[in-house]
């Protein structure tokens, strides 16, 4: 019997949607008790809020993982990408060039003269990035981002993406006293870093 605690990013659960089986695209946990899930489903993309208990009337299809930046140790790559390092990793037997004039034999000892190829040229080491949020649409922006260029990215040997998230609002007439005391409370349950976050006037 699956629990509160098995809702994790890649799991398909029966009964989340009423349009047929989800699956989830990320969890974003409210205390102990609040599950906010981005899932897909009849192929778009939806949100919805769950709360402890209701999952007794989930059916599991299948589990899912906690999400890691860290490269695991197994990798899924691309046939092309990997028959082109097997390639770079083989190391052929020097053959003399056709028309070259026969040279004299190596002598034992004498050493093996050393002929300076071209420099290979380097590659990108970093990638950074940053761009301005839908708001009518975040939850599906930040979905695409997340597959089209973190994960991207995460395909390399040893990489190690990190996300972070800038907000910045305002309002004219300041924002209630009420308003100020959730965003604070749900900022710090979410571990906002408070060296950096908090309302000015």
């Amino acid at each position: 019997m699956s629990s509160f605690e098995s809702i994790q990013p890649g799991a398909r659960i029966k009964g989340l949607d009423p349009v047929g089986i989800a699956e989830v695209v990320s969890v974003s946990r409210f205390g102990s008790d609040a599950l906010n899930l981005v899932f897909r489903v009849g192929g778009k993309v939806a949100e919805r809020l769950v709360y402890r208990g209701e999952e007794t009337g989930f059916e599991f299809v299948s589990a899912g993982r906690a999400y890691e930046f860290a490269t695991p140790t197994a990798m899924i790559v691309r046939e092309a990408e990997a028959q082109k390092q097997l390639k770079e990793e083989g190391v052929p037997s020097p053959r003399p060039e056709p028309g070259s004039p026969p040279g004299p034999a190596p002598t034992p000892g004498d050493p093996t003269p050393v002929v300076p190829g071209p420099a290979a040229p380097g590659k990108p080491r970093r990638f950074y990035g940053s761009l301005e949020l839908d708001m009518v649409r975040p939850v599906k922006s930040f979905d695409a981002i997340l597959n089209a260029v973190v994960m991207e990215l995460q395909r390399t040997h040893g990489a190690k993406a990190k996300l972070t998230l800038e907000i910045e609002a305002e309002a004219n007439d300041g924002f209630a006293e009420g308003e100020v005391s959730i965003v604070r409370d749900n900022a710090r349950q979410l571990k906002f870093n408070s060296g950096s976050t908090g309302f000015e006037e």
